[in-house]
């Protein structure tokens, strides 16, 4: 894509940083005093505005997204697809993504279609944790400062997912309500099972904190565990409707169930659903 230089009109080949015409900076801001062609303008009384490095990229990207042209051999469409399609031309597949910096349409390449994809996935990560982390009243503004603060520690840019770990741990060490605690560690769970990652510790915190509960309250002196009904694993199946003191449970905790076979996201270890219920005798 050519680059036309703001002084003498000139194209330039992209990525010029300076004008092969008038030899001034292509996009650095001033210009010297002694060049001919601000001479000629200033003496004619015309008005020049230097275009920015960042304002000449968004000027190109800007017009790379609205062309109807192929991304692989570069040539005019006739009409810019909606959907996949072949190239009339050369015959590849041309893929029509959504940029999630820009929410516009652009054409790309099947490679670049992947790297697009995968950009959605943590734009989407970062969006459904987000409104888990709302009800703790933890909001992006809050997700950015943690980035960075994150990001400066490690001396490199931190991933979304080690912020939103890191701002659980922080919830845990501030939060002092046990249903609260009980949530946390339970969406904590979720988040190490859909990493694929040992979460049976977490989630059995998660469990723990719902006995402290009924223990707090003082007139529970009994719980009750309750499956997932028939679509429970059999080592769950085994423990349906026992009937333990708080204490008992607390010593035991007989769920959740190490043996649990249930998958969630994970497909090498089970995620246990069951759960206590008041007994009430």
């Amino acid at each position: 894509m050519k680059i036309k230089c703001p002084l003498c009109d000139s194209e330039n080949e992209e990525g010029s940083k300076f004008c092969k015409n008038c030899n001034e900076p292509l996009f650095t801001q001033g210009y010297s005093e002694d060049n001919p062609y601000i001479k000629k303008r200033r003496n004619e009384g015309q008005s020049f505005k230097h275009t920015s490095d960042e304002e000449a990229k968004t000027k190109n990207r800007i017009k790379k997204e609205s062309e109807a042209v192929c991304p692989y051999c570069k040539k005019v469409l006739e009409q810019k697809p909606q959907r996949k399609k072949k190239c009339s031309f050369c015959k590849n597949f041309i893929y029509v993504r959504t940029l999630p910096s820009t929410r516009s349409r652009v054409l790309v390449t099947e490679n670049e279609a992947k790297k697009i994809d995968l950009e959605w996935e943590k734009v989407n990560f970062r969006n459904n944790w987000l409104r888990n982390l709302e009800q703790y009243g933890i909001t992006e503004k809050d997700f950015v400062i943690r980035k960075d603060k994150l990001s400066k520690k490690f001396g490199q840019e931190a991933s979304d997912r080690d912020v939103i770990w890191s701002i659980f741990n922080e919830l845990l060490t501030k939060i002092r309500d046990l249903y609260s605690l009980k949530m946390i560690y339970y969406e904590m769970a979720l988040f190490l099972n859909e990493e694929g990652k040992d979460c049976f510790t977490v989630l059995q915190q998660s469990v723990k904190m719902e006995l402290m509960k009924f223990k707090q309250e003082g007139f529970i002196k009994k719980v009750r565990v309750l499956t997932a009904g028939e679509d429970s694993c059999e080592a769950c199946q085994r423990l349906k409707n026992k009937v333990f003191t708080i204490e008992e449970a607390l010593e035991k905790m007989p769920i959740p169930c190490k043996e649990c076979t249930h998958k969630l996201y994970d497909e090498k270890r089970g995620f246990c659903r069951c759960c206590y219920v008041a007994e009430t005798e």
